[in-house]
């Protein structure tokens, strides 16, 4: 079983995904909305995570693999990495919280094959 908690497919995402909420809140102005701006992510692209999915199918790899980036953005960083202008971002203030994947048991793996 896959699962995928973000990722980055900017075509054919539904409109309440986070990339394409945001971009389309921007196109209308450059003050935004967002629940939870502050909590942080571990986002990637599509093609990325295809290539991890696919390096552990050559790799016969058995288990449980995370294959985020293992970083986090905060989601307001991201909308704003987004804008091509200064934008501001208002949120409810809350605990911050973290999605980040722990990706050290695919890494040992990825680095003893590229060593």
């Amino acid at each position: 079983m896959i699962l995928f908690y973000t990722f980055l497919n900017y075509k054919d995402q539904p409109d309440y995904f986070l990339y394409k909420s945001i971009k389309n809140k921007l196109k209308k102005k450059n003050q935004i909305e967002i629940k939870n701006s502050l909590n942080e992510i571990d986002i990637q692209t599509s093609d990325k995570i295809v290539d991890k999915i696919y390096f552990l199918f050559k790799k016969k790899a058995k288990g449980t693999y995370n294959i985020g980036t293992g970083k986090g953005i905060s989601i307001e960083n991201f909308a704003q990495k987004l804008s091509k202008k200064k934008i501001k971002i208002i949120t409810k203030k809350h605990k911050k919280s973290y999605c980040i994947a722990d990706v050290k048991k695919f890494n040992s793996l990825y680095k003893n094959e590229t060593s």
